[in-house]
């Protein structure tokens, strides 16, 4: 049978990384007899694309009209690495019978924009492995993994700024004109992360003489995709949840406030893509009887992947049953109708951390461990930490978290030995640039790989792209880990919007092997209810 098993496993059981962080992984490859090959390859990449098409009518010569189609198409490349793990010297080598292991391990660049599969295009990274055979065609396996570029709300110049947008209509019919209708949304902030819910406060106050039929509000993803050849602009509006409140009499008013938990998505802006721009919107429309025509209030809102820690949702007031149809019964799937509002634990050195099993116990506590519910991961979302919950048994012996950072932290660096990675010699003295996560490492910096700049004296090179020893888990912690270390845990998450998408490309063929339907994954805050004293 020759090939029996073919395939790329990550180390990481999600395959989510940050830009920056060490990617690795293994090639695993089965054959029932020896095989031989001029090489094993790996190519590693991260790309985007955007491409649609638009068909026009128009009159040709002889005065017929004819469809004319134009292909509109643009790309960009963000970093290409291809090198050897078997053979590659110009003589040829054999892969022996049964199941062998070829480990791999990469550098990602920094300042990648964070994953994203859309309708008309996308920014992915995947890895090809590829058995490069004699006087044979070459045989290959594809997989794909996400990178997040993190947003950090707490340093977003808005995210944090309460909402309030208002829209006045005056209503004409024929000689009639009738007082106004007018709409206000108001939203506690403009920033919140996946698993969140929006608390949205609508208020319709009609003093026309015309009947408001429906008031409802829509979170929409809005993504504008530019082609350079031709040059073309496309946006696509998507719908990621909505929630219709009721009607308004004439002359009546009403008030409501709901829930829009937000789903698995990518953070806003794509930074670093320059053909694909990301955003999202909140918009409440009020719909009018008769020929008149709707009006609608929007405002921006700002995905992140680091939520703001000054903001926590209030606890809404429950509603009766009757409300919701008598069944008491959510009837739309993406809301929660007066339910109770998602929190954190309580803040930080406060209460019982045992008792707030979402709350990371604090730097130093004298407290047990606490095995959290779903994927383990780090303070602030690092997702290149062992699953399940355990401990790595190369841990430092206080434990982690239980281990503290020296003081000062994060201004200092971290205990020599924590977390196994200790920082270069000559650290603090190169420190992230202002802005970080956003803004790229000072340029010398030795835990940040790919930034141009010569270490100081004493100081080892950074390490550099291409191949390299299989960087053991979990790596060294995120920066948000490190500036946020009383976040709760995420978790990462497929994306519920838009499905899977196939990731075989021009330079694939028909008989590439691998796991082909990708959907990216990205963080999601799992905010429990606090929970309440017993009386």
């Amino acid at each position: 049978m020759g090939l029996k098993k073919f395939q790329i496993v990550f180390d990481n059981p999600w395959a989510t990384y940050y830009s920056g962080q060490p990617v690795t992984g293994k090639v695993i490859i089965s054959v029932d007899t020896p095989k031989k090959i001029r090489a094993l390859v790996i190519h590693i990449k991260g790309e985007a694309q955007v491409k649609w098409d638009e068909t026009r009518a128009k009159k040709n010569a002889e005065g017929a009209t004819v469809n004319e189609t134009t292909v509109h198409s643009g790309s960009e490349q963000y970093f290409e690495n291809k090198f050897n793990l078997l053979g590659g010297s110009g003589n040829e080598v054999f892969i022996q019978p049964g199941e062998q292991t070829y480990p791999f391990s990469t550098f990602l660049p920094p300042n990648l924009p964070s994953s994203f599969e859309g309708e008309f295009g996308y920014v992915r990274y995947t890895v090809k492995a590829i058995l490069d055979r004699p006087w044979k065609f070459d045989q290959d396996t594809k997989a794909a993994f996400t990178v997040i570029s993190p947003v950090d709300l707490n340093t977003h110049e808005t995210a944090k700024n309460p909402v309030k947008m208002e829209k006045e209509k005056f209503f004409c019919c024929l000689c009639c004109k009738s007082g106004p209708a007018t709409l206000v949304l108001s939203l506690p902030v403009g920033g919140y992360v996946p698993g969140q819910a929006i608390p949205v406060t609508v208020e319709m106050d009609n003093t026309s003489n015309v009947e408001v039929t429906l008031v409802k509000c829509i979170l929409r993803k809005v993504v504008t995709f530019r082609a350079t050849l031709p040059a073309a602009v496309k946006k696509d509006k998507i719908t990621i949840a909505e929630h219709s409140f009721g009607a308004v009499a004439a002359g009546g008013s009403q008030t409501w406030t709901e829930h829009l938990v937000i789903p698995p998505l990518p953070p806003s802006n794509l930074q670093n893509c320059n053909i694909i721009d990301l955003e999202y919107d909140l918009k409440v429309e009020a719909k009018v009887s008769g020929v008149l025509r709707n009006f609608e209030v929007k405002t921006p809102i700002i995905l992140g992947t680091i939520p703001l820690l000054s903001y926590q949702p209030p606890i809404p007031v429950a509603k009766p049953a009757e409300m919701n149809g008598g069944d008491g019964k959510d009837p739309n799937a993406s809301v929660i109708p007066g339910g109770p509002s998602p929190q954190w634990g309580p803040p930080a050195g406060q209460g019982d951390p045992a008792a707030y099993p979402q709350q990371p116990p604090q730097w130093g506590a004298n407290v047990p461990p606490v095995t959290p519910q779903g994927p383990w991961v780090p303070p602030g979302g690092d997702p290149n930490a062992p699953p399940g919950g355990q401990a790595d048994p190369s841990a430092s012996p206080a434990g982690y978290p239980q281990q503290p950072p020296a003081a000062g932290y994060p201004q200092q660096p971290p205990a020599a030995g924590y977390p196994q990675q200790p920082p270069a010699a000559g650290y603090p003295q190169q420190p992230p640039a202002a802005g970080y996560p956003q803004q790229p490492l000072a340029a010398g910096y030795p835990q940040q790989p790919g930034v141009p700049g010569a270490p100081s004296p004493g100081q080892p090179a950074a390490p550099q792209w291409g191949p390299g020893p299989p960087v053991t888990s979990p790596q060294q912690p995120s920066a948000p880990s490190a500036l946020y270390p009383t976040l709760p845990f995420p978790s990462f998450a497929e994306s519920s919007v838009g499905g899977s998408k196939n990731i075989q490309d021009a330079g694939d063929s028909q008989f590439t092997q691998g796991n082909l339907q990708f959907t990216p994954k990205y963080p999601v805050y799992n905010f429990q209810p606090v929970p309440q004293p017993q009386q």
